[in-house]
């Protein structure tokens, strides 16, 4: 999840009329965060992120809202809200939907920033073998140059 953390938040969402229509029912009532893989308790109908609920089950058998032996289960209608939002790509800045980011944040994102990366290490490269070729030449006519005048001083 913190992985996926990184694109799902509060910085890279899209706030558009979607957003603002059901802000408090994409939100996990215990991060805070945007819902990530969202639950649901069965008694209340409160809605947390999977890794949450999660990590609190191993501390209480009760809901954080203190239903007491609370039963979850994935939360079908905040999936539905959730995959109408969108964020930005805080790696390659491309609109993804939330139904895509998982995938976009193991594949597709990584691979574009290694060929950016490729793509930008040859660029320095032929800048670099220019710089050098042009000192080479400066050097070979230094050379030429001192080696021509100096054996005339002699």
């Amino acid at each position: 999840m913190s992985n996926l953390r990184e694109y799902i938040n509060d910085k890279t969402l899209i706030k558009d009329e979607i957003f603002k229509n059901f802000e408090f029912s994409v939100s996990c009532s215990i991060c805070t965060e945007i819902l990530i893989n969202p639950m649901m308790c069965m008694k209340c109908q409160a809605v947390f992120c999977k890794s949450c609920i999660d990590t609190w089950s191993k501390k209480s058998a009760d809901c954080p809202n203190r239903c007491e032996n609370a039963n979850y289960k994935i939360s079908i209608l905040s999936q539905n809200i959730l995959s109408k939002l969108k964020f930005i790509c805080p790696k390659c800045e491309k609109v993804i939907n939330y139904d895509d980011i998982q995938e976009h944040s193991s594949n597709k994102c990584y691979n574009e920033a290694k060929i950016t990366l490729l793509l930008e290490s040859q660029e320095n490269n032929k800048t670099t073998d220019t710089v050098n070729s042009k000192h080479k030449n400066i050097l070979v006519y230094f050379n030429i140059f001192y080696y021509k005048y100096s054996n005339y001083s002699r």
